[in-house]
């Protein structure tokens, strides 16, 4: 069975499936640096907004709130029994 879930689940939803005996849970991780790169934003019409001076100069909120993000996720996702970043 492959369940694939990004850190902003449910927990309660997975955590019963991931302790059946024929689940692997595998942790795939990024970078905070990657992650930022690849942020997106959106108008109110669902419509990309590319404004990388904005993005920049608040890169160092979005990097802090990506790393407290990954480490919820760390702590949510330690059942698994691999991990790749």
């Amino acid at each position: 069975m492959v369940i694939a879930v990004s850190p902003i689940y449910n927990a309660r939803n997975f955590n019963s499936l991931i302790d059946l005996e024929q689940v692997i849970a595998i942790e795939l991780q990024d970078s905070e640096e990657h992650i930022f790169q690849r942020l997106f934003f959106f108008d109110e019409n669902d419509n990309i907004y590319k404004e990388d001076e904005y993005k920049e100069q608040h890169k160092d909120y979005y990097i802090q709130d990506i790393h407290e993000n990954i480490v919820y996720a760390r702590r949510i996702l330690k059942k698994s029994e691999i991990s790749i970043s």
